[in-house]
């Protein structure tokens, strides 16, 4: 038996739309990793450079920064905010009580980069 191809209404084989799909989901994969470490990786540099963290409260860290993203991901409450995960509510949280806007705090730092590239 010879195997059909099946299209869709733009002539589009099903086949290959998944293949785009899953091509663009580990793009995206790795942009995600990318970033998470490069971002993960300042922030454990400045810990240590900073602050004088020892390789045992940097791992102590990151091993509290899973459990944090999992109950966030799980719909802990923190802030008394609803069981859900909205980071964007969370920012607005850390703006309020700490003074601390996570969207402006990076934009200077992209911004000297490109000024330098």
């Amino acid at each position: 038996m010879k195997a059909r191809k099946i299209l869709n209404n733009n002539n589009v084989s099903i086949f290959d739309k998944k293949a785009q799909y899953d091509y663009k989901r580990k793009v995206y994969d790795l942009v995600v990793d990318e970033i998470t470490a490069q971002i993960l990786s300042t922030v454990i540099f400045t810990l240590e450079t900073e602050y004088g963290f020892g390789k045992k409260r940097l791992r102590d860290f990151c091993n509290a920064l899973h459990r944090t993203n999992a109950d966030m991901i799980k719909g802990v409450d923190f802030f008394g905010q609803k069981r859900t995960l909205d980071l964007s509510r969370y920012d607005e949280e850390i703006k309020r009580k700490y003074d601390i806007d996570l969207r402006k705090e990076f934009k200077p730092v992209v911004s000297e980069y490109d000024r330098e590239g």
